[in-house]
Parts: structure tokens; C-alpha cells; sequence
């Protein structure tokens, strides 16, 4: 072997001219390829900035930077300065070695540029491991603008609430970072420190030096110090924890889990002892007993032992073991959720309905929503749109109510919506078609003679029949469908029907500037907005036109309701849509099901606390957006408020005719009524039970027995399909509540026995949500107490009375041979006095044209069913009829006069489509009670003679037997005529 060693090639050092051009390369092509990101954060400025908020803008930039700066500058400093001390300690002659021939490449290839290369690995290692932090922006809001729970302190470390909710969270960030961070800067300085020679592998000799081994100790001893910190707040995580019967910290988690925490706290601060001990000590003798005994610890009293006690001592007698945590579960999450201010009440149910009485009952029955906003949005579309331009209304057309002829009434409204299909050219689709126009408006208790809703407010240009409600700026430049921006103030006109008319709103922002029409270039992708020559010195430009995406940009910390909903206000329209707090931190409260909500709804995130704090309203002309505070108690938007004092108004600010439309949020009303169930219950023993419980009632829009009753598939509008076993979709409606003397908008829900088979399906209970006038949440509960020994039939169990009705059934199987399909509507549940009405109208969808058969043919209300149990009666009674007053006509044994004047249906009487069943009515009667007032008037002719020689008496029983023979002939004589004069009605 020849003893002479190969000189290695001199190495060439890179010139610093040389480095500098590769970064200013770098950062050349890094800048080209951000420039879309760069342009829209101007562009967003600018959009911040139209509206006056660049308070938010720059309050969440600012923050976002000022976080990243903070963090990469203490990585930074950490990770460089342990580098610094690495090159101090390293030994003036490194060892020789099978090693050491690669690393002194290394070093003569650096040669004096050590500093420069610390300064480059620090500095991307901080970039990598400190620019996260800027997602900690929303933590670092809650942190730093705290208030306090107000009276609510957990039962276990007596803290209040705000600490788990505001401080735990950031404080767990910091902590964990700060461990991830030195594992990493561990990491980086060994490699330094091998590099340095300081450390050597490939040795049977010392591996490291004893400043190296000092140094390597005092970091895992700063690991086993933050490792420490972890475990005490992992002391509160129990809080929410998840192992027990239900969240919280219960038996196992206080009496297993909590005491292991706490061991090895101790010993995680034992082996901060035992590793700075090891910096006088000769090996690494220490830091291995420490982490084997943390390891021993860490699987038998946190996983072992935990296991062990929940089954030998919870298991066998769980409910006593589990009963105080059950009672924290249950106050926690009612708290949580808003539920401990529900009022309850009973619902005294007899199932007699009094004729004499039933007059007094004509706001409940004449309010019953007869058009189902699932379905009749075709009708809206099929009859309203102008397919030139307004090509659809919003995916599902909303219920509010307005005052119609001095009395409250349900509506359906939709917004006309701006075509956004694209084809033309660039101006026509962004200068010309730049917005909506107006909306369509039919009261939700009425229909048509033939069966489409009556609108009311409608066509285009608008026309408006109703007096109270006042349109003079039906424009629709926002709205809840996501659009193509729109360039106003061109050359070119806009599309509309008034003439001349040209945008004069404040919702646009100026693009008269190049640097501002090459931002927007960049940020649609089109070259159109920096070249047409349409563009003036006065055009502006709208996008963001979703009225929840402003509200988002505005206060991108809350959540919002998937169904934001248009107000007719001021002579124009203003979309309401409403905004929560929410938390995942909240001790012992169960965590939300949000299973049935909407998918990409807000509120499908893991939280067990929630707050409808506050109302967002966007004007749909010039896109404003006011942010009212409904709940000034929430301590959550309590920190906001003080981060962003001026973004919030008081709902006493609020016009009160906009105050009057406020409805309650239906996403929350879903988590809060399958969770109500459950946690009405107070006893501890009927929670852990769970028999005494209930269930959301199943949707009554089902498959059962008989012929087919289905609706539409709400994501495939194309598809009829049944739902089973699904809870039944909450539904707004004006009603007068039990023991109260107005009607009011309220949202409802109904409730049967829970049942894992969902064999129990009778009614239980009501529930129902409000605002109130000051804009607050009001929550009622009504449990159905029976007068009478038979089960209330719930939706489930009347749709299948309906489904096994012989005249429905005939009918439906009639239709579809036709090749029409049979639709279900939504399933009014009506409680009048002492009982329950079902109402239900049934819609038919014609048979599509051969011409074009994928197109959408409109429903149509066919026939309306009114239902009622009787009292002391398990048997169902059904009225069904062409009319709304002739369902009730039938099902009460009523005069149709009297079905009118409670249903409202007076103008149909002078139409003629008040329907006459086959086997003849007298003025809407049955013939039942026709037989049933002959045999009356017979009756009262036989007593009379019996009670001869009584001849005062005799007079008197025969003027009432001759009084209702007259009457009788009479309404006879009367449909005659009728019947002589006019066509037949349709059936």
C-alpha cells in the first residue's frame, strides 16, 4: 500500500458578487411568481378600504406579521446562538478518523464564511419553524382581549372559564412550539457539533467532548422543562377530555389520569435535575435512567393503570361512580349551548276541537304554510325569471313574514338573480349584465286556482300589489350566489329597465389607475381590465358579491349560518345573515352534533360552545355591511369588540322595521334541539338511563305501506326519492304559541320517544325558537300531556295515515300512470287550543315535454290534506280536498263558509274553485252531516209528538225541526242554482 496520500483539487471559494446575483435571481423569480398573490392583497386593501375597514385589514395583516416576526426572531436567536456556542466549544484539533477526510472538504470549502453559514441555517430554520405562528393570529386576539365567564368556574381547579377558553389554548401553542423548536435546534446543533468534530460516531474511543455532552444536556434538560410545563396543562385538557361516559374529566380521568399527569410532571422536572447533573458526570448514564423511567411511568400510569381502574372499578357500578361528572356534563353543555333558559310548558292535549270555538282558532289555521320552499323554488324560476339576463333565484327561496292586510302573514320570497352562465363577450358579461333586479313575493298560506303561488310582487319590471311593502330600488348588485365581478361607470349601458339608469352606490372601488387595472388583471387573470376600452376615468369595479363572503372578510373569526336571507327594507333589500362565536374549550359542555347541518355549513367543526351573537346585514345595492350585537354578553365577542371597537353597532341601532324580520338561525336550531333530547333531563339516573329521552321526530317526507308519498332530492334536483329515518327538517311558520294571545315567526321542531329501532314515533313535545323584540334568542318547550289515554300521533304516523288513505292513494297511483310524479309537501303541525291539526298540501310535477325532456316542469298544488286525531279515538280522520277551506270542511264536519273564514280563502268562493266532493255537499258539508241534520230534524219531530198533551213544548221542538228542514232546502235551492249557472269545478 503506497504510504503517499492524494492531494486533494484546490477548492475555488465563490466570489461575494457571485452570491449576491444568485439571490437577487432568486428573488426576482420568487417576486414574478407571487405577483397574483401580491395583487390580491393590494386589490384586498383596496377593497378593505372602499368599505372603511381597513381597521380589520390592517388589525389581521399586522397581527399575522407582527406573530411571524416575533417567533422567527426567537427561533433565530435560539437556534444561531447555540451555533455560536457550538464553533466556541469545538476542539482546536479535530480527531483523526474515517470521518474527518469529508469534513475537512467541508471546512476548506467554507473557510472564513462560518458566520455567514450560521446566519443562512438559522435563518431558514426560523423562516420554516416561526412563520406558522401567523396562523395563531385569532388565538392571539382571544388571548390578549380576555374577559371573564361571569360567575362560571370549573368544579375541578376552580378556574374560570375564560382560562380554558382564551388563555389554554395560546398558552399550549407556546409551549408545544417552543419543545418542537429546541428538538429541532438539538437536532441542528449535534450536526454542528459534528461537523466541528466535536461529536465522532465512527470512534471505539470518547464520542463527544465534555463541553459538547454540557451542552447537549442543558437542551434535552430545556426539553424535559417544557415537557414539564406540557403535562400541567395537560392537567386542564382533562377538562375535555373524551374518555369518559361523556366529555369532561370523570372518575377515571379524575382519579387515574389526573394523579399520572401529575407523576410525571415530577419526574419530567427529576430529570431536569438528573440532565444538568450529567454535565459533571462521565457518560450519559443520567439522561438514560431518566427517559427509561419516563417511559416506564408514561405506559403505566398514563395508559396501564387508567385502563385498569375504568374497568375493575367504573365499569362495575358506572352510573354511581359517574354520577356528580354527569351532573357537570349536563349544567356544562346546557350552558354551552344556550339551553338553560328554555321555557316549558305543558301542551294539555284532549283531541276535542269544539265547533262552537273553532272560530277562535282562524290565526293558527289561516297561517299554515301551504307552499314548501324545497319545491316551490321551480315555480318562482319557471314563472319569474327573464332568461335574458335574470337567469335563477337563489338555490332555495326563503320564508319570512310581513304585515298584508294588517295582519302577520307567512311569505316566500325570492331574489332575482343575475344570469351568470357566461357566453358573451367581455363587456356584456361584466359591463352590461352587471346585476339582478328585484324580488317575487306570494304569502306562504295561499295558492292559485291553478295551484301556483299568487305572487304578489313579481315580473319584470316589478310590479307590487301590497300597499305596506315599498320597492323603489329593486337592484341586486349582492346577494347569496357568488358572481363574476361587474365593472360599472363604462361606456357601455347597463342592462335594466328603467332607462338610463347607471349605478350611483358606493359598492364599487375605483379602477381609474394603471397600477390598480394591472392589480385586477392579475387577480381575475384576464387582460381585459388593464386594455378595454370601455373603461373610464370614473369606472369602478364589484366583486365579492357573496353577502356571506363580505361578512367573512369583515369578521373572518366568526362563523356564519348557511342560509343568509333577504329583507325588504328602505324601498330596497338587505340580506340578514347570521353570525356565531364558537369554542371546542369549554369544560365538561358535550361537543355539538352537527351531523345535519348543511355540508360546507360553518358550524361542521368540532365545538361544544356557541353563541348567535351577532346579525350581519348587507345592503344588496351597494354591498355595506353592519355587524349589529345581539348577545353583549358573549365574552368571546366581548374580545373581539375590544380588538375591533368600531366594526360593531348595538342592535338598538337597528331600524326596528329590519329588527322585525329577524328569525331565528335554523343551523343552530339543529344543534340545539338534537341535543335538547337528551339534556332536558335533570336527573342524573334519567340521563345515564336514557329511556325517558327524546328523538328530533322522523321525517315525515317517507316511503310507508301503502303507495308512495316522496319528494325531491335536495342536491339532485333531477332525482324523487323517499327519506327515512331522518329527523324532520325544522320549518318556520306563523302561529300563536299556547298561552299566548298574538301570533308570532316562530321556528319549530316536534319530538318523539327516542328509540333505536325508531319504532316509538308518537308526539312528545314541540319545540320552538324566536327572537325577541330586543333581538335575543327566546326557547320554549311544550310537552304534550294527554287528557286522554291514546298516544298522539306524530309526522311519521300521520304520513302513513295519508299514505294508506284510499282517496290519496287513488289519486297518486292516477298521477303516476300519467307519468306526472306525486310530490309531498312540507307537513304543517298546527296546535289549536287542546289539540293537533296536520295540514300538508301535495304538489304534481307534469310529465316533461318530448321536445325537451331534461327541462324542469313546475309543481303544482293539486290537493291539500288535513288531518286530526280525535278525542279518546285511536283512528285518524282526513280531510282532503282541491282547497285548503274544503280539507278543513270535510275534516270538522264544517260549512265551507266556515273552512273559509278560517283559512282565509274568501276570494275563492266568488271563483268557484271551492271544490264540491264527489257524492254532493250542501255549502261544503258531507253528506254524513247532511244525513246526520235530516235525522236530527226527524228526531226533534218524533219527541214532539211524544210529549203530547205538553202542546208548549210540542210547539217548540216543531218550530226547531221546521227551522232546519228550511234551512236545509234553502242551501239545497242555493247549490242548485249555483250549479245551474256555472261550469262544474275541477276536481
Amino acid at each position: 500500500m503506497s504510504d503517499t496520500v492524494e492531494e486533494l483539487p484546490p477548492t475555488r471559494s465563490l466570489g461575494r458578487g457571485r452570491i449576491f446575483g444568485v439571490i437577487a435571481l432568486v428573488a426576482v423569480l420568487f417576486v414574478l411568481a407571487s405577483l397574483r398573490g401580491l395583487s390580491n392583497v393590494y386589490t384586498d386593501y383596496l377593497w378593505y378600504d372602499d368599505l372603511g375597514r381597513t381597521d380589520v385589514w390592517g388589525g389581521i395583516l399586522g397581527t399575522k406579521i407582527v406573530l411571524a416576526v416575533v417567533f422567527i426572531a426567537i427561533f433565530f436567536v435560539l437556534a444561531w446562538g447555540n451555533l455560536v456556542i457550538a464553533d466556541r466549544i469545538a476542539p482546536a484539533l479535530r480527531p483523526p478518523g474515517p470521518e474527518e477526510e469529508l469534513l475537512s472538504r467541508w471546512h476548506d470549502s467554507v473557510g472564513n464564511r462560518s458566520g455567514l453559514i450560521r446566519f443562512i441555517v438559522a435563518g431558514v430554520t426560523a423562516l420554516l419553524a416561526g412563520g406558522g405562528a401567523a396562523s395563531q393570529w385569532n388565538e392571539w386576539f382571544l388571548f390578549s382581549n380576555q374577559s371573564d365567564f361571569e360567575g362560571l368556574t370549573d368544579p375541578v381547579f376552580d378556574q374560570n372559564v375564560a382560562f380554558y377558553v382564551f388563555r389554554l389554548p395560546f398558552y399550549s401553542f407556546v409551549v408545544n412550539w417552543l419543545f418542537a423548536a429546541f428538538v429541532t435546534i438539538g437536532v441542528i446543533t449535534a450536526a454542528w457539533h459534528y461537523v466541528n468534530g466535536g461529536i465522532r460516531i465512527q470512534t471505539v474511543n470518547r464520542r463527544s467532548t465534555p463541553q459538547v455532552k454540557a451542552h447537549l444536556s442543558v437542551i434535552l434538560a430545556i426539553l424535559a422543562l417544557l415537557k414539564a410545563a406540557d403535562y400541567w396543562l395537560d392537567r386542564f385538557e382533562l377538562l375535555t377530555s373524551t374518555q369518559g361516559f361523556r366529555r369532561g374529566a370523570f372518575f377515571t380521568d379524575i382519579n387515574a389520569s389526573l394523579p399520572a399527569i401529575n407523576l410525571l410532571l415530577l419526574i419530567s422536572l427529576f430529570s431536569v435535575g438528573l440532565l444538568v447533573a450529567n454535565i459533571w458526570q462521565r457518560g450519559w448514564a443520567l439522561p438514560s435512567l431518566a427517559v427509561g423511567l419516563w417511559a416506564l411511568v408514561a405506559v403505566v400510569a398514563g395508559s396501564i393503570y387508567p385502563a385498569a381502574i375504568q374497568q375493575l372499578r367504573v365499569g362495575p357500578d358506572e352510573e354511581r361512580r359517574e354520577e356528580p361528572f354527569i351532573a357537570r356534563n349536563i349544567e356544562a353543555t346546557r350552558l354551552a349551548f344556550g339551553l338553560d333558559n328554555v321555557v316549558t310548558g305543558d301542551f294539555t292535549y284532549s283531541g276535542s276541537i269544539d265547533v262552537d270555538n273553532i272560530l277562535d282558532e282562524r290565526d293558527v289555521f289561516s297561517n299554515a304554510r301551504l307552499l314548501d320552499p324545497r319545491i316551490i323554488d321551480d315555480s318562482f324560476t319557471l314563472n319569474q325569471q327573464d332568461r335574458a339576463v335574470y337567469g335563477s333565484f337563489s338555490q332555495r327561496v326563503d320564508v319570512d313574514r310581513y304585515t298584508i292586510d294588517g295582519e302577520l302573514t307567512p311569505v316566500v320570497i325570492g331574489v332575482r338573480q343575475l344570469n351568470d352562465d357566461g357566453g358573451g363577450s367581455w363587456e356584456q358579461e361584466h359591463a352590461v349584465n352587471t346585476h339582478g333586479y328585484g324580488v317575487v313575493l306570494a304569502p306562504a298560506n295561499e295558492f292559485t286556482s291553478n295551484g301556483q303561488p299568487n305572487f304578489v310582487i313579481r315580473d319584470t319590471p316589478l310590479r307590487n300589489d301590497l300597499d305596506e311593502v315599498v320597492i323603489d330600488q329593486p337592484q341586486i348588485y349582492f346577494s347569496d350566489k357568488r358572481l363574476r365581478y361587474a365593472v360599472i361607470g363604462t361606456s357601455q349601458r347597463e342592462a335594466d329597465f328603467i332607462d338610463g339608469f347607471s349605478y350611483d352606490g358606493d359598492g364599487g372601488v375605483s379602477i381609474a389607475s394603471g397600477l390598480r387595472k394591472l392589480a385586477f388583471a392579475f387577480r381575475f387573470g384576464e387582460l381585459e381590465p388593464l386594455i378595454s376600452g370601455t373603461l373610464q376615468d370614473e369606472s369602478e369595479i364589484i366583486f365579492i358579491r357573496d353577502v356571506t363572503d363580505r361578512a367573512r372578510r369583515i369578521a373572518p373569526y366568526l362563523h356564519f349560518d348557511s342560509n343568509p336571507y333577504p329583507v325588504i327594507i328602505d324601498g330596497g333589500v338587505k340580506y340578514v345573515v347570521d353570525a356565531y362565536t364558537t369554542s371546542d374549550r369549554f369544560p365538561y359542555a358535550q361537543l355539538a352534533p352537527t351531523q345535519q347541518l348543511p355540508n360546507g355549513a360553518d358550524l361542521r367543526h368540532s365545538f361544544n360552545y356557541v353563541r348567535n351573537s351577532v346579525k350581519a346585514v348587507v345592503d344588496a345595492y351597494d354591498g355595506t355591511i353592519d355587524m349589529y350585537v345581539v348577545d353583549d354578553e358573549d365574552p368571546i365577542l366581548k374580545a373581539y369588540q375590544k380588538q375591533f371597537p368600531d366594526v360593531y353597532r348595538s342592535i338598538d341601532e337597528m331600524p326596528d322595521e329590519l329588527r322585525n324580520h329577524l328569525r331565528f338561525p335554523e343551523d343552530l336550531f339543529r344543534i340545539q334541539t338534537e341535543l335538547w333530547g337528551r339534556y332536558r333531563l335533570d336527573g342524573v339516573s334519567d340521563f345515564y338511563a336514557n329511556i325517558l329521552s327524546w328523538s328530533v321526530s322522523d321525517n315525515p317526507d317517507s316511503v310507508s305501506g301503502g303507495q308512495r308519498i316522496v319528494t325531491r332530492d335536495p342536491s339532485d334536483p333531477t332525482r324523487i326519492i323517499p327519506q327515512r329515518n331522518q329527523p324532520v327538517d325544522p320549518y318556520y311558520q306563523v302561529t300563536r304559541l299556547p298561552d299566548e294571545d298574538e301570533p308570532s315567526f316562530v321556528l319549530m321542531r316536534s319530538f318523539s320517544p327516542r328509540s333505536d329501532q325508531g319504532i316509538l314515533r308518537e308526539l312528545t313535545s314541540f319545540f320552538a325558537a324566536r327572537v325577541g323584540p330586543d333581538g335575543k334568542p327566546e326557547l320554549r318547550q311544550y310537552e304534550m300531556t294527554a287528557g286522554v289515554s291514546v298516544n298522539v300521533k306524530g309526522p311519521f304516523q300521520v304520513d302513513e295515515a295519508l299514505n294508506a288513505d284510499p282517496t290519496i292513494s287513488e289519486e297518486s297511483t292516477e298521477l303516476g300512470q300519467s307519468g306526472s310524479v306525486f310530490l309531498s309537501g312540507n307537513l304543517n303541525v298546527l296546535l289549536v287550543d287542546e289539540a293537533v291539526v296536520y295540514v300538508r298540501p301535495f304538489y304534481v310535477r307534469r310529465e316533461a315535454s318530448a321536445d325537451n325532456p331534461s327541462a324542469p316542469t313546475e309543481p303544482l298544488i293539486e290537493f291539500v290534506a288535513a288531518v286530526h286525531q280525535d278525542q279518546g279515538q285511536d283512528e285518524t280522520r282526513i280531510g282532503f280536498s282541491t282547497t285548503y277551506a274544503g280539507a278543513l270542511a270535510q275534516l270538522f264536519d264544517i260549512p265551507v263558509t266556515v273552512a273559509v273564514q278560517l283559512t282565509g280563502e274568501e276570494e275563492l268562493v266568488d271563483t268557484g274553485i271551492i271544490d264540491v266532493p264527489d257524492g254532493g255537499v250542501i255549502d261544503g258539508e258531507t253528506p254524513e252531516a247532511v244525513r246526520q241534520r235530516l235525522s236530527d230534524a226527524i228526531k226533534k219531530l218524533e219527541e214532539a209528538e211524544a210529549v203530547l198533551p205538553d202542546f208548549a213544548e210540542y210547539d217548540r221542538l216543531q218550530a226547531e225541526a221546521r227551522a232546519e228542514l228550511e234551512a236545509l232546502l234553502s242551501e239545497l235551492e242555493a247549490l242548485s242554482e249555483q250549479a245551474a249557472g256555472s261550469d262544474p269545478p275541477a276536481a
